[in-house]
């Protein structure tokens, strides 16, 4: 929000105006990426969460193991690479 409101602040012109709306439509991709629901991303997503510290593994217990072992091994990767 603070980035979001400096540049917004700061923005005097048409152009920067675009400038503040295509920061916004790039939060947005990241927020949906991070935050994708469907079934078939959500080993990568947990992962992904975790790796980034705003998921904790051990509220996933309501998984089956092998896909909790998928996840930390996506999650390792991500650290990896």
């Amino acid at each position: 929000m603070a980035e979001l409101k400096s540049r917004a602040h700061v923005a005097a012109t048409p152009s920067e105006i675009w400038d503040v709306e295509d920061f916004l439509r790039q939060q947005r991709r990241k927020i949906n990426q991070m935050f994708d629901y469907r079934y078939s991303q959500l080993i990568q997503v947990f992962a992904n969460l975790i790796r980034q510290g705003y998921l904790e593994e051990n509220l996933l217990v309501g998984l089956s193991e092998d896909k909790r072992q998928t996840i930390r091994k996506y999650a390792s990767w991500n650290r990896e690479g």
